[in-house]
């Protein structure tokens, strides 16, 4: 650790002596250790054109020394100049025309410009003296090549056959990792992976990747557990928690999600989203006093953010408290006025306070931003049924029928027509409702509990209950 402190103070002093020098137009010597330390910095931060004038001192100061051409033309292939690269390339190979390092630049830059004949006879000059290592390099310019010709299974392939050569370069897990996804070749992708996690099973990485692969073709317990591998192993990778969380999420796993949510945030700086995805987990648990907290919290870092205060509502409406509701989700839709969902939540909590003209404002809002969703269309005319507002309701249902269609909306029709003494057409409505979907008929003694009592619906719904 102290030889480590050293090294690092020491990079330091370098980088500022020669920025003084450099600000000033003092002219800089350095040592070719020391050019090779500030190029590296330069490059490892991303601050390309810094790497260049370096480089450019260096070689003014070293002309005969084909290292600085080739992080030239390593850093304006960075920058995607593949044409000037190839020009200092050809510098570099007056210098050094064998050099393993300039050739196979040599050919990454003709692979941009799509030259790929040219590239491949470099490549195939390469393979028959290279070493395991300089094969790795030729692999991953072969699988550039395979990925812009859009022959992604052959991009696939070249990665697979690297990382089986190297699997501790932690690089070669996300090139091969798209070419997965680019290739859809997922069961292939966990056969290789449970190989090298069977040669190396602290990769944490190959976890990464064989989760994402179980993930993709639907095997999400086993995503969870190789994606739990990951931060068992490396405890500080973040998107390792995140994935697993996720995923518990779409199976509605909520405890272990938080599981995996309360770990992570004690590892990561906290930010608005962690923070909304722990509270949802509470609400779905229905911890509401818990995800109040974490979305206060939430408010704190993100004061604008619509989603906060939408599901602050939701633990309101949860706990019954209608006014705190109301204030929550009026200022969701203040900070975004196109979300269907706000709006009938909203109106339900009027509904709930008997404030039903706005109660009614809101449910009708939903439907003109979602027409295509049935569920708003019968959430309004439920509410309407409910107010006695029958041939209102009839009038609603019978214009959600241009944009969408749903069993619910049959229910309310049926509804309806029974309240209205239309017992015939009311239970030819219910009877394609329940052929249409029967686990939906719950609507009915929604909008009218009475209806529970009635012996020949019930008879109808559990003939079609029993039959699905």
């Amino acid at each position: 650790m102290e030889h480590r402190i050293k090294r690092d103070e020491y990079l330091l002093n370098l980088i500022t002596d020669f920025e003084n020098n450099l600000s000033v137009g003092a002219q800089s010597y350095f040592s070719e250790k020391a050019f090779s330390a500030i190029i590296a910095y330069y490059e490892s931060e991303s601050m390309l054109v810094n790497a260049l004038e370096v480089i450019d001192l260096a070689h003014t100061q070293f002309p005969y020394r084909a290292e600085y051409l080739i992080a030239k033309s390593r850093v304006l292939l960075n920058m995607n100049k593949a044409k000037k690269a190839l020009k200092v390339i050809k510098a570099a190979k007056k210098i050094s025309p064998f050099e393993f390092d300039i050739l196979i630049l040599e050919a990454k830059a003709l692979t941009s410009l799509k030259e790929f004949d040219q590239a491949s006879g470099i490549l195939e000059d390469l393979k028959t003296t290279c070493s395991e290592s300089d094969k790795i390099e030729i692999l991953l310019v072969e699988a550039k090549m395979k990925e812009l010709s859009k022959q992604f299974a052959e991009m696939y392939n070249c990665l697979s056959e690297a990382i089986i050569l190297d699997p501790t370069q932690e690089e070669l897990y996300e090139e091969l990792w798209l070419a997965v996804e680019l290739s859809k070749n997922f069961h292939q992708c966990i056969d290789l992976h449970l190989r090298i996690i069977d040669e190396k099973p602290y990769s944490y990485l190959a976890w990464n990747n064989l989760g994402h692969a179980y993930s993709y073709i639907g095997e999400y317990e086993k995503a969870i557990d190789a994606f739990e591998y990951t931060f068992i192993i490396n405890k500080n990778f973040e998107s390792g928690y995140m994935d697993a969380a996720d995923l518990c999420i779409q199976i509605n796993d909520h405890e272990r999600a938080l599981k995996f949510l309360l770990e992570a945030i004690e590892l990561m700086d906290h930010d608005s989203d962690i923070l909304l995805l722990i509270a949802s987990c509470y609400i779905n648990i229905k911890e509401y006093r818990k995800a109040k907290y974490y979305l206060f919290k939430a408010i704190k870092l993100e004061p604008y953010s619509d989603e906060i205060y939408f599901n602050l509502g939701l633990c309101y409406s949860q706990e019954k408290d209608w006014l705190n509701a109301i204030q929550s989700f009026h200022k969701a839709i203040s900070l975004e006025d196109s979300i269907e969902d706000y709006y009938t939540h909203i109106g339900r909590a009027y509904y709930e306070l008997g404030s039903f003209d706005k109660a009614g404002q809101f449910l009708s809002k939903a439907t003109t931003i979602a027409p295509e969703e049935s569920a708003y269309w019968s959430e309004y005319a439920g509410f309407l049924i409910k107010q006695g507002e029958l041939n209102a309701a009839l009038t609603i249902l019978e214009e959600a029928e241009e944009f969408t269609f749903g069993a619910d909306l049959l229910f309310c029709q049926g509804v309806a027509y029974l309240k209205l003494g239309y017992h015939k057409q009311a239970f030819n409505l219910f009877e394609e409702a329940l052929e249409e979907d029967p686990s939906q008929y719950k609507l009915i003694y929604n909008i009218d509990p009475e209806l529970m009592l009635n012996e020949s619906l019930n008879a109808m719904i559990s003939y079609y209950n029993f039959e699905s």
